[in-house]
């Protein structure tokens, strides 16, 4: 039977700490997202202490129905107050996009209200930037992302990239958003992000520049609310807040932060999931910390994680040093821990029968003369005895790829402790999280 949240994580000694869970409340969230780069950063509004009423027009019922229309700046100082659409048949009588302060978000968001006729309304505007200058080449992927505020759940704002193709016709050769139910919210009057992944046309032009339309007159009459918007390479991450086009950009440093707050994390390589995740391919990808552990062969610590297989073949690390094999991981069908030192490499395995794409708790832990590994909170057998003060541990500097032997699975947290913790801590942490990972 599974078991909700019990005690919290040990913080005693902890020295690094990792968690890609969305929603503990007593977790701040480790995983920022893949490295990237925003290219509508200027197209998001900063936020002032104050702002202006926008009036468009005074003909016709503009102002009636647009009463907190706002001006509205980007983080660089430029004007992004209008989407009017003049083109609209007496458009001094219909609704248009527009900005509006939201007191849920405390910003300033996109207004969309269907005009019950058909004409277009959208939030819209310049990439100033083609294909090939975001790196992009015809069969790569691109992802535009929001969030989005509906009153219907028929609502989705309907966004797309416009430009030419290799035959000088303008279009949205790539598709438009709502064809992908990644783009409807779940909830209704509730800020939900959604998004849409396209692949550009064998056929589109690369070379000139592009513009994005997020119509939102679409499915009846009623309410479609857009912020933070993203436009990325490949598939959707987590919102860069960016304040100018040279910070719209999650560097390999800011993918993961440790939530202690004691390391710079380095992702390398990782495979970047379409549902917000990352995982390990099992070929030359890892995560490395800036200030690994110190200290001679008998100095005390503790390896912790919680992790899945996707193969049972080899040995994967999941938590460990590089090339000095103070690790824990998967063996095979086993659960292994230990490490070398001046009598030889100390490797020990239990468990037996480990299944792949399954979640363990592995944990080992080290007082300066006994090592003792633990699988989903309880203590395997074989534990390395006093040997001389062979399991010291002097670098701590990656998970997964400790050695050159890499994991193809996925890490969904893991800690590191300055010191030994006991059997109770172990369990204690064991039950914190086994509710999550369905133990």
């Amino acid at each position: 039977m599974s078991l909700g949240h019990g005690n919290k994580i040990v913080t005693s000694g902890l020295v690094f700490a990792y968690d890609m869970h969305l929603n503990d409340t007593w977790v701040n969230k480790s995983y920022k997202g893949k490295p990237t780069v925003n290219y509508a950063w200027s197209q998001n509004p900063r936020v002032d202490t104050s702002y202006t009423s926008y009036v468009a027009t005074t003909s016709g019922t503009w102002t009636s129905k647009h009463p907190k229309a706002i001006q509205v700046y980007n983080k660089a100082g430029s004007q992004i107050t209008g989407y009017i659409n003049s083109g609209v048949t007496d458009w001094t009588n219909t609704y248009h996009a527009v900005w509006e302060y939201d007191s849920e978000l405390n910003r300033p968001v996109v207004v969309m209200r269907d005009i019950g006729n058909g004409s277009w309304m959208a939030k819209n505007f310049s990439l100033g930037k083609t294909y090939a200058q975001m790196g992009l080449t015809n069969g790569d992927t691109y992802t535009i992302s929001w969030l989005q505020w509906v009153n219907d759940l028929n609502q989705a704002a309907n966004a797309g990239v416009y430009g030419t193709n290799t035959s000088s016709t303008n279009g949205f050769h790539d598709g438009l958003a709502r064809t992908y139910a990644t783009a409807y919210n779940t909830k209704t009057y509730t800020w939900q992000r959604v998004y849409a992944t396209f692949t550009i046309a064998a056929t589109n032009n690369l070379t000139t520049n592009r513009s994005c339309y997020m119509y939102g007159h679409y499915g009846g009459r009623g309410i479609t609310k857009i912020a933070d918007v993203q436009i990325e390479a490949g598939a959707p991450s987590t919102f860069i807040a960016e304040n100018s086009e040279a910070n719209s950009t999650r560097s390999n440093t800011q993918a993961i932060l440790d939530w202690t707050g004691n390391n710079t994390v380095t992702a390398s390589s990782l495979t970047y999931n379409s549902d917000g995740t990352f995982s390990f391919n099992g070929s030359s990808n890892y995560v490395q910390i800036s200030k690994p552990l110190s200290g001679g062969v008998s100095t005390p610590f503790t390896l912790m994680a919680w992790a899945k297989s996707s193969t049972l073949s080899g040995w994967q690390t999941v938590l460990g040093t590089n090339g000095t094999y103070r690790q824990i991981g998967f063996n095979g069908s086993n659960f292994y821990w230990g490490g070398n030192g001046g009598g030889g490499n100390l490797f020990v395995t239990g468990g037996s029968g480990l299944s792949t794409n399954t979640w363990y708790h592995l944990a080992f832990t080290f007082d300066g003369t006994t090592g003792y590994g633990y699988l989903n909170g309880t203590q395997t057998t074989g534990n390395i005895g006093s040997n001389g003060g062979t399991i010291g541990i002097n670098m701590l500097s990656a998970y997964s790829g400790g050695g050159g032997e890499y994991l193809n699975g996925s890490i969904g947290a893991a800690y590191i402790y300055d010191r030994a913790l006991t059997a109770t801590e172990v369990r204690q942490n064991f039950n914190a999280l086994r509710g999550r990972y369905g133990l």
